[in-house]
Parts: structure tokens; sequence; C-alpha cells
């Protein structure tokens, strides 16, 4: 596929309107830096809000039993691949990164309370 931002924007949207945490996090980027779209820090915060939500989903799917090759099943330790690397779950790293980015929008606009209280 060719490389297109807004066709991006549009499949992140779309996953995003579904209650994917991944996809949210994508599309508040999107907004946040004006990728595929104007560059919109509302609309960002919208999304990024929704990623730090408690109600947030950040299930993935499992693949069919039958995906993997037999014998090339991932082995769940790509985490571990630096020495003295802590493995981190996805969901942590996708909240952080959205907090990240929502308290980049409070100092924007010079809430800096509100920006202390993301970025802790």
């Amino acid at each position: 596929m060719k490389r297109d931002a807004g066709t991006a924007v549009n499949w992140f949207r779309l996953a995003a309107e579904r209650g994917n945490a991944s996809a949210m996090l994508n599309l508040g980027l999107c907004y946040f830096n004006g990728t595929g779209v104007s560059r919109d820090h509302k609309a960002a915060g919208k999304w990024l809000n929704a990623v730090v939500d408690p109600s947030a989903d950040f299930s993935e799917p499992a693949p069919p039993a039958d995906w993997f090759k037999k014998g090339a099943e991932p082995s769940g330790n790509d985490e571990a691949a630096l020495s003295g690397a802590l493995p981190v779950a996805a969901a942590d790293r996708i909240r952080a990164t959205a907090h990240f980015l929502l308290g980049e929008i409070a100092a924007e606009d010079g809430d800096n309370t509100q920006a202390q209280n993301h970025y802790v």
C-alpha cells in the first residue's frame, strides 16, 4: 500500500470510534502533529483523554489457533531484548504517551497545573 497520511487517519478514526485505545492514541497524535489532518489540539485532547479514561479498552485480539506455523509461536520474551530492561505492558506505554501529549497541550494553553498532573 502507498503511504498516505489521510488514509491512515481514516483507518485510525474507524478503529478509534470502535473503542480501540491504540487507534485513539494514533488519531490523537495525528491531530496533535497535524499529520493527515489540520492540527487541532481540541480534537487531539478528545482522543487522548479517551485513552487515559479508566474504561479504555486495551484488549488485544487473539490470532486464530493455526495462525503461527508449528514452532514459530512468539516467545513472549521480546520485551527483554535489552540488558536490564523491565517488561512494560503495551497499555501502560499507550497511556503514558497520551498523558505526555495531554501535558503538552495543557502547557501550550498555559494551564501549568493540568500539565503537571499529566506529566506526573
